[in-house]
């Protein structure tokens, strides 16, 4: 009917992000279970409505476990959102520590992805997605290379971010040619 959708995107890399690491939990989580209103749920005991501090602390969470962010960093993340559990910095940031695990204890095939990257990383020096695609990583010393955690990161969230542009790309391309369909057109009449 000539209209065109902008869609929400904000899923897609957790929905990749279960369908590469194999977790049932979170894909079924983010394919018809809610979402993060599911984790929200899971991590407070209650219904979190979307604007609420639990609903942002479990959003800001989960994205951050799914890039490996440690406590220290999430603690500050969710500080700097307006999140604070606690005035006191240590109590903060311990509640920050056990959201964080109580979240990897409901989607264990995220930590075991996760190791299996780091170990894949650490004996190849690179990292493959889906589509075959690798990416060379710098690691001259092994853990004890400088910048190390970075490099972990990316090694983690290469594949995920790799695939979510390929369907993006793809998505954008269909809908090119679906309005260049409605106009008489194809690519080769479009660029010829």
């Amino acid at each position: 009917g000539g209209i065109i959708g902008d869609f929400d995107y904000s899923k897609l890399e957790p929905r990749l992000l279960a369908w590469i690491a194999k977790d049932r939990v979170l894909y079924d989580a983010f394919t018809d279970g809610g979402g993060y209103k599911f984790f929200a749920k899971e991590l407070w005991g209650f219904d979190c409505g979307d604007d609420s501090p639990e609903y942002r602390a479990t959003k800001a969470v989960l994205l951050g476990v799914h890039y490996n962010m440690h406590t220290p960093k999430m603690a500050k993340e969710l500080w700097i959102l307006g999140v604070h559990f606690s005035a006191d910095d240590h109590e903060h940031e311990r509640k920050t520590d056990r959201l964080r695990h109580t979240y990897l204890r409901l989607v264990p095939g995220v930590s075991k992805y996760m190791e299996v990257q780091e170990a894949f990383l650490l004996q190849h020096r690179y990292v493959v997605a889906a589509d075959g695609a690798t990416r060379h990583l710098p690691l001259t010393d092994g853990k004890d290379t400088p910048g190390y955690g970075h490099i972990l990161n990316q090694a983690i969230n290469f594949p995920v971010q790799r695939l979510a542009s390929t369907v993006t790309g793809s998505a954008l391309l269909d809908i090119e040619a679906e309005l260049l369909r409605l106009h008489g057109l194809d690519y080769r009449g479009y660029t010829g």
